[in-house]
C-alpha cells in the first residue's frame, strides 16, 4: 500500500467514527434547551471535525490521483 492510500483509508475511518460519535451525542441533546445542554459543546466540535475531515479527504483524493496521459483528454467537449 502506498502512503496516499493509507492516508485516505485513515481519514475515511476517522470520518466514519466522528459521524458515529456525532449521532450518539445528537441523540442525547435536549431538544428544548440545546445550548444549555452539556453535550452541546461536543456537538459543535464534532460538526467542525466532520467538516474538516471531509475537506481533507477530498483534497487528499484529488491531489493523489493520477491525471493520466495527456493524450487521453477529451477532444471537442
Amino acid at each position: 500500500m502506498d502512503w496516499p492510500e493509507l492516508v485516505v483509508n485513515a481519514l475515511f475511518l476517522l470520518l466514519l467514527a466522528s459521524i458515529t460519535a456525532w449521532i450518539l451525542v445528537y441523540r442525547r441533546l435536549d431538544p428544548g434547551g440545546a445550548q444549555n445542554d452539556r453535550y452541546y459543546r461536543w456537538h459543535q466540535v464534532l460538526i467542525g471535525l466532520i467538516a474538516l475531515l471531509a475537506i481533507l479527504l477530498a483534497v487528499v483524493i484529488v491531489l493523489s490521483s493520477d491525471p493520466g496521459e495527456p493524450d487521453l483528454y477529451l477532444q471537442g467537449y
